[in-house]
């Protein structure tokens, strides 16, 4: 527990917090423990707004003795605590701000931009916090598949001191509350619907926090006084750091914007936490306005119902779309899955996609129909989770009776029916294919290209950027970025010049597209796992933002973001006519074993100057050359990743590989995605500690000719053989080669002298066996292999190999293994056939 712990003795749990009302002007240390309050300032020429909450600490003051009703004073005490994030009137220059671009003249200028978007930002996602009632429903699990709001509100703050601790932008020694920036530092990343987070933490639960309301304001006071303190860390970094234009991705300031963009993801996401809240939990806010338009009732039977926009067809015109950017010349910032080397220009095809959003009407008829209850409307995955969890309707609909209400923010309205429908990836899915029988024609959701190509038709930007110029402030071409309302809005009430509604904006439009990196991808070090956790082919991609994506995050025509399919955003349906489109993403391997056997296998190694697999495959092939020994059939024992045969097959064709190995986790990466249909495997690389590097390896990058592929899919077969001493022979067949030559390959085998007793079964009178061992187990000298070998076989040939191991970015091991050729005696008069190998060859290119 840090100094400042959170178990406070009865006396201290008396107390309270004393809210201050006087304020030193503009930004300065704040009076007693009070910061300054929604001032302003002009730094060079920018109007420069500052917010802070006033907190003080809660031992500074016990509770007034005159507060003698427990009821009164736990009502004044839980309103001491929130007011702080209270918005008493709407502050409306927080709403609609644009990100902040990379590049200027003025190093001055630019510091006081950023300074702005910083507390700007800080002060929003106060506020949104401050919808809550009291401090109780901060505990509450609102989504049980998330933390409750208590953890975000010290995870957006402790994200700006974790990554300026790891990028050493600031000591250790600065942390302000060290377990908390610990505790609050990962959030939940669940993988099913059913899969519930029920770790153990330092804040009470919500049923603790009923109980004892005392404990509850203050670890709450604790967190709030954690940002206040940030707040003024970063303020003050801000105000000291030199600055130098352009921004640079490894610099102070793009760090700076990292926090902000990140606190701006969970300002969105926080909001759908809060639309789940039981209503007597919340409390509307005047910052966060409902849409007042819509052709709202309760009855599906009304006028209001019935006079929403129909749903049409429009064509998309076919043509290129720019995918990904650079990272060499961003002009704003960005995650790691936006960028891409080189960035492509995919032709994509004219297509037709719905004009507008599926609005609530529309939707409502796949209700009414019984689509909850129709499994074949349905994907695997989605009637699992339809059927699971007994839903009947979108999560944020609501009936009683025959009267329909939907849940906005923080109140229940009639249901607009000219809305957008909101539901997760599973329920769009669903509709597209009950609504491709009502038309007839084929239906699905689009994918991340087609929606680029849908958006190509809107020629500003959030910011100006790579797609273009930006947008007026306040004149969006959608309701985004906070600059229309804080709800959803008529599906007809945006509608670009093109026909469609809602390009941007509104809510997000789900795909059938997994998110995935794009060629290059990098990740950056300081927020390694922020996309490759989602490269699984579970996350799908989600298109366009909503009215509360802000910043960089979804109001930009290159921003990126996915999640699982079962999960709720405020995100709905555009439909677009086409037959499914099969989608295949292929997830970062993370175990250590099989990330270094996939290094060893397909990264030239520094200090060889080579992959060791490809050395063994050149040595092979010369062996068998020069032994006159066909290349037919050949095993190989032991093949790990499987290099070796896949270079024996594709690049020297052999005729058939059989690539063996104790354990089918070493290849399967090699022969499922690398030789599958996503002709690529990834995995990461240590770099120092738990630094990581993510690297890629295509087929392509393997291939020699337009051929390789094809070879190596119809010519190797992937076999796990647990023990290699009991090779089945008659299910297998003989071989011209058979090679046992990958590291410590021999000192893995379960009974080595069983397998060199029995390695004639497997060896076709003539041919070779090529054995590999560095000699650090007993039974692996060449004399011992020799005693096990012989008289069914001779050997040939010995010369030594070596290999290094790359365990980080500076160790290694270095080894020199000794390989030895052996030739299978003739059956009849056990003498070898042909003539012994003499001279080792040379001159072989692994180019060859």
């Amino acid at each position: 527990m840090s100094s400042g712990g959170f178990l406070f003795r009865s006396k201290m749990r008396r107390s309270c917090v004393r809210a201050c009302a006087l304020f030193e002007p503009g930004y300065r240390k704040p009076l007693g423990s009070c910061s300054f309050s929604a001032t302003s300032e002009k730094f060079s020429g920018v109007s420069h707004r500052h917010f802070s909450s006033p907190t003080v600490s809660v031992s500074e003051t016990l509770f007034p003795e005159h507060f003698r009703d427990l009821g009164q004073k736990s009502a004044v005490l839980d309103e001491q605590v929130m007011r702080p994030l209270r918005s008493v009137v709407a502050d409306r220059s927080l709403l609609g701000v644009k990100t902040v671009t990379l590049d200027g003249q003025n190093g001055e200028l630019k510091r006081e931009e950023l300074r702005a978007y910083f507390h700007d930002t800080f002060t929003l996602y106060e506020k949104l916090l401050g919808v809550l009632r009291d401090p109780v429903a901060f505990y509450v699990k609102h989504e049980p598949l998330r933390h409750p709001l208590i953890f975000y509100v010290g995870h957006t703050s402790s994200f700006y001191v974790n990554k300026l601790v790891l990028g050493k932008f600031i000591p250790g020694s600065r942390r302000i509350d060290p377990e908390m920036e610990i505790q609050t530092a990962v959030g939940v990343d669940e993988m099913t619907w059913d899969d519930l987070d029920s770790g153990s933490y330092a804040w009470p639960s919500g049923e603790e926090a009923r109980a004892d309301p005392d404990r509850a304001r203050t670890f709450l006071h604790r967190l709030l006084e954690h940002r206040h303190k940030v707040r003024d860390l970063v303020d003050e970094l801000i105000q000291s750091h030199p600055m130098t234009l352009p921004i640079q991705k490894d610099s102070f300031w793009y760090i700076l914007l990292m926090g902000i963009e990140h606190e701006r993801i969970h300002l969105e996401t926080s909001s759908v936490i809060i639309r789940q809240a039981q209503l007597s939990m919340v409390s509307p806010s005047p910052l966060f306005e409902t849409c007042p338009h819509g052709r709202r009732h309760t009855s599906p039977q009304s006028l209001e119902r019935r006079s929403v926009a129909k749903n049409e067809l429009l064509e998309v015109p076919g043509g290129p779309t720019r995918v990904g950017r650079s990272w060499s010349d961003p002009q704003l910032y960005g995650w790691d899955n936006e960028f891409a080397e080189p960035t492509r220009f995919p032709e994509v095809r004219s297509f037709r996609a719905s004009k507008f959003l599926v609005s609530n009407s529309e939707f409502h008829e796949f209700v009414q129909s019984g689509g909850y209850t129709e499994p074949r409307w349905w994907s695997d995955e989605g009637w699992s989770w339809c059927s699971g969890t007994g839903v009947q309707h979108p999560r944020f609909w609501r009936r009683a009776g025959d009267a329909w209400s939907l849940r906005t923010l923080a109140n229940e309205v009639p249901m607009p029916w000219d809305w957008p429908a909101e539901v997760n990836q599973l329920e769009g899915e669903a509709f597209c294919n009950w609504k491709a029988e009502q038309l007839g024609v084929p239906l699905r959701l689009p994918t991340e290209e087609e929606y680029l190509r849908l958006r190509d038709l809107l020629p500003a930007d959030q910011q100006t950027s790579a797609h273009g110029p930006a947008w007026e402030r306040g004149s969006p071409p959608g309701n985004v970025n906070l600059e229309g309302w804080s709800s959803a809005c008529p599906v007809d009430h945006f509608v670009d010049a093109s026909g469609f509604g809602d390009i941007v904006g509104n809510v997000w439009q789900h795909s059938v597209t997994p998110i995935d990196g794009f060629p290059g991808f990098k990740t950056h070090p300081l927020y390694e796992d922020f996309t490759t956790p989602t490269f699984d082919g579970f996350h799908a991609r989600i298109l366009g933002g909503s009215f509360i994506s802000t910043g960089a995050n979804g109001a930009l025509r290159d921003n990126r973001y996915a999640f699982r399919r079962h999960f709720y955003q405020h995100a709905g349906i555009r439909y677009v006519e086409g037959a499914p489109v099969p989608q295949c993403a292929v997830p970062y391997e993370s175990d250590r074993d099989i990330c270094s056997s996939l290094r060893f296998h397909f990264h030239v190694n520094p200090l060889t100057g080579s992959a060791y697999p490809a050395e063994l495959a050149l040595r092979t092939v010369a062996v068998a050359k020069d032994l006159n020994v066909p290349l037919g059939r050949v095993l190989e024992l032991g093949c790990g990743s499987g290099r070796t045969s896949v270079e024996l097959s594709g690049r020297f064709g052999a005729e058939e590989v059989v690539a063996t190995d104790l354990s089918a986790r070493f290849f399967e990466h090699t022969a499922q995605r690398l030789i599958g249909a996503p002709a690529r495997v990834r995995w990461m690389n240590v770099v120092e500690g738990d630094h990581v590097e993510y690297v890629e390896q295509r087929a392509d990058d393997l291939a020699c000719d337009t051929d390789f592929l094809k070879r190596v899919k119809d010519g190797v077969r992937w076999v796990q053989v647990p023990d290699p001493a009991e090779i089945d022979v008659r299910k297998m067949g003989t071989f011209d080669v058979v090679v046992a030559a990958q590291p410590q390959v021999l000192s893995r085998m379960p009974d080595l002298a069983g397998f060199l007793a029995h390695a004639h079964t497997a060896v076709r009178p003539g041919g070779v066996l090529i054995l590999g061992s560095t000699e650090d187990r007993a039974g692996e000298d060449l004399e011992s292999l020799r005693a096990g070998l012989e008289p069914r076989f001779e050997q040939v040939h010995a010369e030594d190999l070596p290999y290094s191991v790359q365990e980080t970015a500076r160790k290694f091991s270095y080894c020199v293994q000794r390989l030895t050729v052996w030739r299978r005696s003739d059956e009849a008069t056990g003498t070898p056939v042909g003539v012994p190998y003499a001279t080792p060859p040379v001159g072989v290119s692994q180019n060859e």
